[in-house]
């Protein structure tokens, strides 16, 4: 397997950084360089733009100090090798293409109150938002909900915040503001603002890319490594793809039809 670096991991760590480990798992170690955080992961850690896949992981704990630079990357006294392979996201023609078959193979609905442990389909209660292109007041009522080391509500949020960028790079600024105001913790707003950047977990760019492509076979392969990432992660940051794409489509309609009843009311 060849280990990599992730794009956004890449350009933090070719700049000297004096950074502090924040939290530190079995198969990840999580480094914060001035608000910028790079994730060691062991090489079945799928790739991301964050992520760093290294042979071993240091025996690190939080607190401990973390540097970056010309010389290379230290946690504590001991020397990280950094990948040389960078990996990018790969160009999609067309995100909303992924809609159809997308549809067909997801329905995960996100737990997004801990309490009732209820499953929420957030395709249909974020619609009120998303067909309105009203992005950030979709991610507020997301933002912070749920379990996990990234809150469910972050992972779908995420999700809705890839697809924005992905579909319209022209609001990366205004995305990736959004992702700013979440009001979670480090690790998790640093995933989110990956995301607003238009860049995920690999496995999530491969299932749109087949589903753009109609490929079925190669979109349940992708969505079951998907399902692999944390408890329901994967799962929770794709419901909010789904819900996005949704959004867009039924935005595209609404505007269509509004363009065909101006055309027909202005005919003499």
């Amino acid at each position: 397997m060849t280990l990599t670096v992730g794009s956004a991991a890449h350009r933090i760590l070719a700049h000297r950084h004096e950074g502090t480990v924040i939290a530190a798992f079995s198969k990840a170690v999580y480094l914060d360089f001035d608000d910028a955080v790079v994730a060691l992961v062991v090489p079945g850690v799928a790739a991301g733009p964050l992520h760093v896949q290294v042979s071993w992981l240091p025996d690190a704990s939080g607190g401990m100090p973390a540097h970056s630079g010309v010389d290379g990357l230290r946690v504590g006294a001991t020397a990280v090798p950094v990948p040389d392979e960078v990996w990018s996201p790969p160009e999609l023609d067309d995100v909303r293409g992924a809609l159809p078959l997308l549809r067909r193979l997801v329905s995960h609905r996100p737990v997004l109150d801990i309490t009732s442990g209820d499953g929420v389909d957030v395709t249909r209660s974020l619609d009120p938002f998303l067909a309105q292109g009203d992005t950030a007041g979709a991610c507020r009522t997301l933002f912070g909900r749920g379990g996990g080391l990234t809150p469910a509500g972050d992972d779908v949020a995420a999700g809705v915040l890839l697809i924005a960028a992905l579909d319209d790079p022209s609001r990366l600024l205004e995305l990736r503001a959004i992702a700013d105001t979440a009001p979670t913790h480090t690790i998790s707003r640093a995933f989110l603002r990956a995301a607003a950047s238009g860049e995920c977990i690999e496995p999530v760019h491969s299932l749109l890319k087949a589903c753009i492509d109609d490929d079925i076979d190669n979109a349940t392969g992708h969505l079951e490594r998907v399902r692999g990432v944390g408890h329901t992660s994967g799962l929770d940051l794709v419901a909010g793809v789904l819900a996005a794409l949704t959004g867009l489509s039924v935005r595209e309609a609404r505007l269509s039809r509004e363009t065909s009843s101006i055309h027909v009311q202005s005919r003499p």
